[in-house]
């Protein structure tokens, strides 16, 4: 094995423990807010019927997937942490108006995808950081932009993906 094999090797070991933490540390914000959830003292939720556009979703997604990215992981963490926080809410609610079936229907196609797509907001906005440093350094500054363009594409894609079924998917249950 020669030093560049070792590194590489090394880099992915990294990159899968920082994926596996991320992926654990929005897990346990959904779990909090899901046990907070349980701790509002709601007396009646209301079942109100959401009419939600593929494009309003995917815009919303989209839209703030590239603010967190600029933003770095400075802004991103806090911001998903939130979110999923408040997706655990969202989901306590949901089972409590809706019982644990419909609403296991509801997220269960859409919401793997877009946490996937939280989790590479998460990489590109570490990327960025690094970015913003090599701005001087041209050939370093245009290889890391074109991955980060890259996996910019590859959101948009999850986003596209994640936005038609969720408006679908909502059509049908609600």
């Amino acid at each position: 094995m020669n030093a560049n094999t070792i590194i590489n090797y090394l880099r992915n070991k990294k990159f899968i423990l920082y994926f596996c933490l991320d992926v654990v540390l929005i897990l346990i914000s959904i779990l909090i807010g899901y046990i907070f959830g349980d701790f509002l003292n709601i007396k009646e939720v209301k079942n109100e019927s959401v009419s939600l556009s593929f494009v309003s979703i995917f815009t919303h997604n989209l839209t703030l997937s590239i603010i967190l990215i600029l933003g770095t992981q400075i802004l991103s963490y806090p911001v998903i942490t939130f979110n999923s926080f408040f997706l655990g809410i969202n989901l306590n609610f949901a089972i409590r108006i809706y019982g644990i079936r419909d609403t296991i229907n509801l997220i269960i196609y859409h919401t793997p995808i877009e946490i996937f797509g939280w989790l590479l907001t998460l990489l590109i906005s570490k990327k960025m950081l690094t970015l913003y440093k090599l701005i001087y350094n041209k050939k370093n500054f245009l290889n890391l932009l074109r991955g980060i363009l890259l996996y910019l594409f590859i959101l948009i894609i999850i986003y596209l993906i994640s936005s038609i079924i969720e408006a679908n998917v909502i059509k049908k249950t609600f």
